[in-house]
């Protein structure tokens, strides 16, 4: 490419095929730098438009994209890479709907491409429209057969994120059984390398809401990506340090995540460990794996040994790794973001270990230990996990209270009563499966007959999914005969001082059935609000009640669906009974934070594990 661009410095395709290479090879201020000097050669080539969108995208450069999306657009309004430049854009900065819009009319246009197709169809997916995706993944493989990435989105649009019942969601389990097997089949060796590039681009995210052990599904699926990415990719050098001489000596320990950040998992699990990680004992290194960033950031580049997050490529990456010559490597989550599950799948470390920021078995052969907690493991919890099961102390994690200043809401502006029993409900819409509808009909039931109180949900960002929850739940309140519009509000998702600010007025909030909430229950409790959980059968079930009966609170845990409604129901109607439970929530809620117990612990493993004398 260097030798071209020396004979043709003028040549707009030779800067746009070398910034191409660029921007696969990871290195993006100089692929940027390439496909802007194409675009300015030459205004009128459309391949070096969408190629500098794309790596304006991957540097989270979101608002850039945009802006060069609209002024290619002026000039070619009609245009397939016009319109699939801003559909781009808009799915980089979060707008689902106007990016399924733009795609929309893209793919319309004369002469779409495979990749609009696959784009289109991660839109569609994301928007909540699985069945629409699943159309256009169909698009893309036909059109391009040996398209691994497309392969990979239609054996995972299986799971789709809502179900209209309970048959549908075994339908899509079994559907997916067989397309893994299909997709295990059609990575021959030859594909390897191929299917290496696309493992993590989409994965089984919306399994762990199926209320079933997903274990015989992510087998099968953690063993073809570990195969492609053993095959697939060349593996890392030997690290060039010294190992580390015998006898006792800190354990080398590093955390790769791509959420550090003011984000759900960290907040929950990795910042507790950051933080508390003994570094008389631990040398910890933190590999933050995207480029998003905020104050918690920034804390966190200064309390670790070692802070990484200049790696571009998986090849770069994974070399960081090795060279650190870790006794463990923690992910403290895989199955929400694609460079994660690259990573994960590949052996890099002697011990690897996931936690339960995604809380199902990873089912990688690469993963050795899966880390959870007493408190939120049921009595066979080991059974679950592919992994061996390491069950820390309490709630296995050191939570901080958020503290966040409340915002008393307008009540009237939100379309909400001012006095009468509100019922949280901020579960996202996936967490809203069928088989906990029962128990939301029985509380409205209640609630129409009490002749006051609405359960309160939350609108998602992606309007759809919203849209077919509460058109289902329409459905089971008209055949109950239930008023479903007296009984349930939808209002906006708040930011977290307005939420909080609600909560401190609210009667109880409602957990969800099956995939509880971790982070909400405690952020409700820290608001002395009751919350009503329901005890699954696996740890992903139980995230909301551990807490709960960590504090002692066991009277707000149901163990069946009537159940659950009857505690709700007994908050709205028995006052002092409420009263008591806010005073007791208020007394002991401080038990939930600032424990280190589960830390120690987790050393204490972490150096059995790796076979590590204690320094």
């Amino acid at each position: 490419f260097a030798a071209a661009l020396r004979a043709a410095p003028s040549d707009a395709s030779a800067h746009h095929n070398f910034g191409v290479f660029l921007r696969e090879q990871g290195d993006l201020a100089p692929a940027i730098e390439r496909l802007r000097q194409a675009v300015q050669l030459d205004p009128t080539l459309a391949p070096a438009h969408e190629a500098l969108l794309a790596a304006l995208v991957d540097a989270g450069r979101a608002d850039d994209a945009m802006n060069l999306g609209r002024a290619f657009a002026k000039t070619h309004p009609d245009s397939a890479t016009a319109l699939a430049m801003q559909a781009a854009a808009h799915f980089a900065q979060g707008h689902i709907e106007e990016s399924v819009a733009f795609y929309r009319r893209a793919a319309a246009a004369p002469n779409p491409d495979a990749a609009l197709f696959l784009a289109f169809g991660n839109a569609l997916f994301a928007s909540g429209d699985a069945a629409g995706a699943t159309k256009q993944y169909t698009r893309a493989a036909e059109l391009d057969p040996q398209n691994a990435r497309a392969r990979f989105a239609l054996a995972m649009s299986h799971l789709r994120p809502i179900y209209d019942d309970e048959a549908q969601m075994d339908a899509s389990r079994r559907a997916f059984s067989r397309a893994l097997a299909d997709l295990d089949a059609w990575f021959t060796p030859a594909r390897a390398a191929a299917g290496a590039a696309a493992v993590g681009s989409v994965q089984p995210f919306y399994l762990a809401y199926h209320p079933v052990d997903a274990k015989p599904l992510l087998l099968p699926y953690g063993k073809t990506m570990a195969r492609l990415m053993a095959t697939g990719v060349e593996a890392p050098r030997a690290a060039a340090t010294a190992a580390p001489a015998p006898g006792p000596r800190k354990l080398r320990v590093g955390i790769a995540t791509a959420h550090v950040r003011d984000h759900s998992v960290w907040n929950a699990i990795t910042q507790g460990w950051v933080r508390h990680l003994d570094r008389e004992r631990i040398e910890l290194t933190l590999f933050k794996l995207d480029r998003a960033s905020d104050d918690e950031t920034a804390r966190a580049r200064r309390e670790v040994t070692a802070f990484v997050d200049a790696p571009t490529t998986l090849a770069d990456w994974a070399q960081a790794i090795v060279d650190a010559r870790l006794d463990v490597l923690i992910y403290p989550e895989i199955g929400m973001h694609p460079l994660t599950g690259r990573l994960a799948a590949m052996r890099l470390a002697p011990v690897q270990a996931v936690a339960w920021g995604q809380p199902l078995t990873s089912g990688l052969p690469t993963m050795d230990l899966f880390i959870s907690a007493k408190g939120l493991e049921p009595a066979a919890g080991a059974d679950h996990y592919s992994e061996r099961l390491v069950a820390l102390p309490n709630l296995g994690v050191c939570l901080q209270p958020l503290m966040a200043e409340p915002v008393v809401p307008d009540f009237a502006s939100l379309g909400l009563p001012a006095n009468e029993p509100l019922l949280l409900c901020p579960g996202s819409p996936f967490k809203y499966t069928p088989q906990g509808d029962a128990a939301l009909v029985a509380i409205a039931a209640r609630l129409q007959a009490h002749g006051c109180g609405r359960m309160v949900f939350f609108l998602s960002h992606r309007p759809a999914m919203s849209a077919q929850i509460e058109q289902r739940m329409r459905k089971a309140f008209a055949k109950a005969g239930v008023d479903y519009d007296r009984t349930i509000a939808w209002i906006p998702t708040l930011g977290r001082g307005r939420f909080f600010g609600l909560m401190q007025r609210s009667t109880a909030l409602l957990d969800t059935l099956g995939f509880s909430g971790f982070n909400t229950a405690v952020q409700g409790l820290e608001c002395d609000l009751p919350v009503v959980a329901f005890q699954g059968d696996a740890m992903r079930g139980r995230l909301a009640c551990g807490p709960l009966r960590h504090l002692g609170l066991d009277e707000l845990v149901a163990s069946t669906p009537n159940a659950f409604a009857d505690i709700a129901l007994r908050l709205v109607e028995d006052a002092p009974w409420r009263a008591h439970v806010e005073r007791e929530i208020a007394q002991r809620r401080h038990a939930l934070f600032f424990d280190q117990a589960p830390v120690r612990a987790l050393e204490d493993a972490l150096c059995e594990a790796a076979g590590v004398q204690k320094a």
